[in-house]
């Protein structure tokens, strides 16, 4: 699978938004609540995987 022409050319707006998002949602998280977040993420999609 890839990006079409359109999807490469707002994929740089797509990952700086993502990178906000993912910036005001962890705001109040501490490194460790982060950590246990991620891993909890990684779990889930592997299950979803499966």
């Amino acid at each position: 699978m890839s990006l079409t022409q359109t999807g490469r050319e707002i994929e740089s707006r797509v990952n700086q938004a993502w990178r906000k998002v993912e910036e005001i949602s962890t705001k109040g998280l501490n490194d460790k609540e982060k950590a246990q977040f991620v891993a909890l993420a990684k779990k889930i999609a592997t299950t979803l995987k499966s």
